[in-house]
């Protein structure tokens, strides 16, 4: 049977907000970029400087959506500890840390000009 186009957004954003129900380090994520997006308002932020900070927000919440879905898939397949899930885990958990070192990155290059230009 053909799933509707209503049907796959349904699923796709009640998975969404099952990921932020449960997953702690995504709400800290989503906390965190919306204090970005307040930020970017109060400093009004060129088009280019938006584009950089939403594809940092969007980035790392991507990446945590991918790792949290790589740990349920292993927690469902591997039943007993296993040091080669926990290094599949782990790995997961390393892309999160880079995309969101990056975003990092992007923020103090975005954001420190302007908060200089403010208040220096």
């Amino acid at each position: 049977m053909k799933r509707k186009l209503k049907d796959s957004f349904k699923n796709a954003f009640f998975g969404i907000g099952y990921a932020f129900i449960t997953q702690r380090n995504l709400r800290i994520q989503c906390f965190l970029g919306v204090i970005a997006i307040i930020l970017s308002i109060i400093l009004k932020l060129s088009l280019l400087e938006w584009l950089l900070v939403i594809s940092a927000i969007i980035g790392v919440i991507i990446a945590e959506l991918i790792n949290t879905t790589i740990e349920l898939t292993i927690d469902l397949i591997i039943q007993v500890k296993n040091k080669r899930a926990q290094f599949i885990k782990d790995i997961s958990a390393g892309i999160v840390l880079l995309i969101s070192l990056w975003s990092i990155i992007l923020g103090i290059v975005v954001f420190i000009p302007k908060i200089i230009g403010v208040f220096g």
